[in-house]
């Protein structure tokens, strides 16, 4: 592996915004010596950070030239958008974090991912099959959600914070049937059976809901409601 000055790790960041600025004065504080990425000519590193969005190829491009070479590679987007985090796993990225994160836990979340296990060795390997099935169910969940009316998020954001199917028709000014009605129609389209499991989805699907994210809950399992 590569050496920073001093022996301190080298971390290679791809991507111009002012995000990873403040990361690389993050880590810099951390004892990692950063650098700005080159895709042409891309230095011998210990790590690599790549900031990716949805609609951006040359991201990807940069992922799969990174990993030839046996390093963590973390990508930095957006999971409420997860069409891209797929794409960048895919690419050979070991690990994802939300660049919507308060910035402190978005540093510490970077910073799990830099020293994870080399995706080369069995462990690596295995929890990157499991962050790309944690992203797929997560572009299922944005898919479901996709399919309600804004009346019937509108009930589904209210049975979220605990209003029953009256207090809804009263705040509403709806009737009670109607109220019921709707969420019939929340369960039919989420393709589940339960308003608990309902609730779930909109609350991995909606940050409005006052869910912090931290990584892919995929190294401990499934993502839970409060997870990314």
């Amino acid at each position: 592996m590569a050496e920073g000055r001093r022996g301190r790790r080298l971390v290679s960041l791809f991507g111009a915004d002012v995000l990873l600025v403040a990361l690389s004065a993050g880590l810099t504080a951390l004892d990692w010596t950063c650098v700005s990425g080159d895709a042409t000519n891309p230095m011998p590193a210990d790590a690599a950070v790549v900031l990716v969005d949805n609609h951006a190829l040359s991201d990807r491009n940069v992922i799969v030239e990174l990993a030839v070479r046996p390093i963590p590679i973390v990508a930095i987007g957006s999971v409420r958008r997860p069409l891209s985090m797929i794409a960048a796993v895919r690419a050979g990225a070991t690990d994802v974090v939300d660049a919507d994160l308060p910035f402190i836990d978005l540093l510490e979340a970077v910073m799990r991912g830099l020293v994870q296990r080399p995706p080369v060795s069995a462990g690596g390997a295995a929890r990157r099959r499991r962050l790309l099935d944690a992203l797929l169910d997560r572009h299922r969940d944005e898919q479901l959600l996709g399919r309600l009316t804004p009346r019937e998020q509108q009930v589904l954001r209210a049975l979220a914070v605990g209003r029953s199917a009256g207090e809804i028709a009263g705040e509403e000014r709806l009737s009670v049937a109607t109220v019921r009605s709707h969420v019939q129609a929340v369960l039919r389209k989420l393709e589940v059976s339960s308003q608990l499991a309902a609730v779930a989805i909109g609350r991995r699907g909606w940050r409005d809901l006052g869910v912090v994210d931290q990584q892919v809950e995929a190294v401990r399992g499934r993502p839970s409601p409060h997870q990314f």
